[in-house]
């Protein structure tokens, strides 16, 4: 007679050997590592159409971005993946890896070596910028963070209604000069303090694509006037809208081509320093002063609604971006202020002129 089988028997028997569990480690690994070197390979090789919005081009470049935008996550995933390749002595596991790594690492390797900036002609501008949410209610620690870093040109981004009711009396006599455009439950506000004068021709309805929560004002720099487009890019949480955000760069670019003084780009763009967009900025000639006078990897913003992802490294999506003929000598992130973004500070200065004139001998050979 056949004894019964018991469930803690079967429980037994159905338990994977710790052999099998090595094997479909080994092959999660593998499948890993390869998807990472394609991925990146394959993000790097698409042709960067930023206009072009048809499919199935559209979602080829919102693939590429998602990829580019977690190049840096890829990269680091990739490190472990190599650690557990070497200590287990799996070598051809560890050459992809390594692969991965260089690819996903190195571009934010490089943009982390401070480069020279051009030396200053005169007095440096701070300009501040700010997302400061527009949820955000705590108006007291948006004042502690603009009077600690004392800009010259604040913008804000994402300003609603209740944040003017209670930060422009406040800043009426520090910043007399202002374009204020603050709106209720929505991320279209804007607003631009400063202690320049802001001169013509203003526009106040920049458009972009389909967005018009852009401005464009001029202010003085010693004897030059400089053009300051205050940004707020399409935030890309969906196939649409990171086309939106593509688009967008492409109007932008066209109108930073036609400037004939120099140029400065600030706010939120919602693209990281390793997609696509910001190397169309840059082989116009622009640079990041994050880049030129900053320090570490400079993360603006991180993912606080899912668990454990707020732990994770961040992403740099605000950025201050300046044209040839000028310079940075300090960049900094500072601490939150109750938005989900970090505020970015950059000390701007006109470019001594034979380096202004080699920036722009280099911009124009790339």
């Amino acid at each position: 007679m056949t004894a019964a089988t018991t469930p803690s028997d079967l429980a037994v028997q159905h338990t994977p050997k710790p052999g099998r569990l090595a094997r479909y480690a080994q092959v999660a690994l593998w499948i890993f590592a390869v998807g990472a070197v394609a991925a990146l390979c394959l993000a790097d090789l698409l042709p960067q159409w930023l206009a072009t919005r048809s499919q199935p081009y559209l979602t080829l470049a919102v693939g590429s971005f998602i990829i580019e935008t977690l190049q840096f996550h890829i990269g680091a995933a990739c490190l472990l993946c190599l650690a557990v390749a070497v200590a287990g002595k799996r070598w051809r596991l560890a050459l992809v890896s390594a692969m991965g790594v260089v690819m996903g690492l190195a571009p934010t390797a490089s943009l982390l070596i401070t480069r020279e900036a051009p030396a200053p002609a005169g007095a440096t501008m701070r300009l501040m910028s700010m997302n400061v949410h527009v949820h955000n209610r705590n108006a007291a620690a948006v004042l502690a963070s603009v009077r600690r870093a004392k800009p010259d040109v604040l913008a804000l981004q994402e300003y609603s209604v209740t944040m003017d009711d209670a930060i422009r009396d406040e800043l009426a006599d520090e910043y007399p000069y202002q374009l204020r455009k603050p709106r209720q439950n929505s991320g279209d506000g804007w607003a631009i303090y400063s202690r320049r004068p802001l001169l013509a021709p203003i526009d106040t309805s920049l458009r972009l694509d389909q967005s018009k929560r852009q401005a464009r004002f001029a202010v003085r720099m010693g004897d030059k006037e400089v053009v300051i487009y205050a940004l707020h890019l399409t935030s890309p949480q969906s196939v649409e809208q990171i086309g939106r955000n593509r688009a967008e760069v492409a109007d932008l670019l066209e109108l930073v081509a036609q400037e004939s003084m120099p140029v400065i780009l600030a706010g939120d763009f919602n693209f990281t320093e390793t997609t696509a967009n910001a190397a169309a900025l840059r082989a116009l000639g622009l640079r990041n002063t994050h880049d030129l006078a900053g320090s570490g990897r400079g993360s603006t913003w991180r993912y606080r609604k899912l668990g454990i992802t707020h732990r994770l490294p961040g992403f740099r999506i605000d950025h201050v971006f300046i044209g040839p003929q000028l310079t940075c000598t300090h960049s900094r992130v500072l601490d939150t202020f109750g938005s989900d973004h970090r505020p970015i500070i950059a000390d701007i200065a006109l470019a001594a002129p034979e380096m202004a004139e080699r920036d722009e001998a280099v911009a124009s050979v790339e």
